[in-house]
């Protein structure tokens, strides 16, 4: 995240040089313009699945949190689980997907309507300071018009059927990340949640769903627990 000061990140990237273990297993990537909440966060997440693709270290599953993130299953057991026969043999994709009726309205107010992620204010290699330039802030927010109305999203009716709701946390399949990051129906698939809010809890499950080879291979739950509470309840 280029939000992080060189000099703060200096002492980490030193440790990690100077310890065999870390060198040998941690990867830093340059940092980029993000924004919590925006696609920037997707594209982050795919710059780092190509990284893994091409390393040379054998890989079956992606985790997007390490294994102490998920408090109910210690590392060992999900390794157990995810070799399993029954799960090695299939290329599962394991997402939190939500089924509540809410969801709709969920998905309704973060890909219906025009969101602008400021991380986005560049082309090619050029300063991604332009969007504090040009007055954009470093925070998603939402388009709206000459009445404060929020301005929809076009494409949300033609693709809104196909929608997925689901928790960010994530483990999925190599085959799926090669997918998603190289294929070029997720690069187009992707220009549908560009202008979205939290496109990072939508579009591994929207992809899969909207992909005959995977569509079937979402097991409802990642492995993690979350209990959400509002008000008390």
């Amino acid at each position: 995240d280029l939000a992080i000061p060189a000099p703060a990140l200096a002492p980490t990237l030193a440790l990690l040089a100077d310890t065999p273990t870390y060198a040998a297993n941690v990867v830093v990537m340059d940092r980029a313009a993000l924004t919590y909440r925006g696609v920037s966060l997707v594209l982050n997440t795919l710059d780092a699945m190509e990284v893994a693709l091409t390393s040379p270290r054998p890989w079956s599953y992606w985790l997007n949190l390490s294994g102490s993130d998920y408090p109910l299953l210690p590392m060992a057991t999900q390794r157990r689980l995810l070799a399993e026969p029954a799960v090695a043999s299939r290329r599962r994709l394991f997402l939190c997907t939500a089924d509540d009726p809410r969801r709709h309205n969920i998905t309704r107010g973060r890909v219906g309507v025009l969101h602008v992620d400021p991380a986005l204010a560049a082309v090619g290699d050029a300063d991604a300071g332009a969007a504090a330039a040009a007055g954009l802030g470093d925070a998603l927010f939402p388009v709206t018009n000459a009445r404060r109305g929020h301005v929809g999203m076009p494409l949300y009716p033609a693709i809104a059927g196909g929608l997925v709701k689901h928790e960010a946390w994530a483990v999925l399949h190599r085959d799926f990340v090669a997918y998603a990051a190289r294929g070029a129906a997720s690069r187009r698939s992707l220009l549908a949640f560009a202008y979205a809010a939290d496109p990072i809890e939508h579009y591994w499950g929207s992809l899969a769903a909207g992909t005959a080879a995977w569509r079937g291979a979402v097991v409802p739950h990642c492995l993690r627990q979350v209990y959400w509470t509002f008000q008390g309840r």
